[in-house]
């Protein structure tokens, strides 16, 4: 769900996700299957009509159905946060550069699936088009 505010220089988001990821057909390992479910909110504004930044929160629960394969006797159960902070400027009709922020937090009662991780990515887009 969406929702334009401040005379559409504000655009506010967020909704509810959930799933099933099951490797009944592939020859992955059995430990990968999971449920999951989440929720994500975030907004973007427009400075102006080049200039627009954007800031993202998830939040999500993944339960596994069986033990990591190092520790068989543990059911894997993991809790995700994610918080993203973004701006893109356009240069020209066709040319725009980006960049991003990105944190993420995985709490896992996994040892070696526990984790922080930043992310910081530039970008050039060009459209041929």
């Amino acid at each position: 769900m969406a929702h334009s505010l401040m005379q559409n220089q504000l655009v506010v988001h967020g909704g509810l996700y959930g799933g099933v990821e099951d490797t009944a057909e592939s020859q992955a390992p059995k430990d990968l299957n999971n449920k999951y479910l989440g929720v994500r909110a975030g907004a973007t504004w427009f400075w102006s009509q080049r200039l627009q930044m954007g800031l993202n929160l998830m939040v999500e629960q993944r339960k596994y159905d069986a033990g990591f394969w190092m520790f068989p006797d543990i059911e894997r159960d993991d809790t995700l946060f994610q918080t993203n902070l973004d701006a893109t400027y356009q240069i020209t009709h066709r040319l725009s550069v980006s960049t991003e922020y990105s944190y993420v937090n995985n709490n896992s009662n996994i040892p070696i699936r526990d984790y922080d991780r930043q992310i910081v990515r530039l970008g050039v887009h060009y459209d041929f088009l």
